[in-house]
């Protein structure tokens, strides 16, 4: 996207150097040194131009006219509708997606391994949960773990995780939230 601000700027200044170049061209040579200066300019401007419209068509196999914001006929949709009248989207309709909390941990003891456990819910009114461990290396890389229909585990639960070798039990924390006592001031 920052692309296509910067090629539009660049148009606008060569449209500004166009027309200033073609009045002092159309003087009667008052500034012959000067206008050589602004042609040899507008050339280098032009080449600048003209490698960017080539880097737009190999990155996006696409017509350049279209990239730089320049009416090709051949390929204008017509007028733009604002982005006011667009179609919204991605918008959270079942309220905003809980975040990751740390549920409990993971344990294999064949290999002595403790990994801790990440979980939340998939929408706010979701039965369906997704999960993922985080392995204990300087990395910290985090592996998803892939649930039968993504229900929720529960303790003593059996998982497998890629890239580790047997089962793990799954060990949750009590979850109990802090309540409002009203008879307490």
């Amino acid at each position: 996207m920052n692309i296509i601000y910067i090629l539009l700027s660049v148009i606008s200044i060569l449209f500004v150097l166009d027309k200033s170049t073609n009045n002092t061209v159309n003087d009667d040579n008052k500034n012959e040194h000067k206008t050589i200066d602004e042609l040899k300019i507008k050339v280098k401007e032009r080449t600048l131009l003209d490698s960017l419209k080539q880097y737009l068509l190999h990155k996006n196999n696409s017509d350049p006219h279209l990239d730089l914001g320049l009416t090709n006929s051949l390929a204008d949709d017509g007028p733009k509708r604002p982005a006011e009248l667009s179609i919204p989207i991605n918008i959270e309709t079942q309220g905003p997606i809980p975040n990751y909390d740390q549920v409990g941990y993971v344990f294999n003891e064949d290999s002595n391994t403790r990994l801790p456990l990440y979980g939340r819910k998939k929408h706010h009114s979701s039965q369906q949960y997704e999960y993922y461990v985080q392995e204990d290396s300087r990395n910290r890389i985090k592996i998803p773990i892939d649930t039968e229909r993504d229900m929720e585990l529960y303790d003593e639960d059996k998982i497998n995780i890629t890239g580790y070798e047997g089962e793990f039990d799954v060990n949750i924390y009590d979850r109990e939230k802090l309540r409002y006592i009203p008879y307490v001031y």
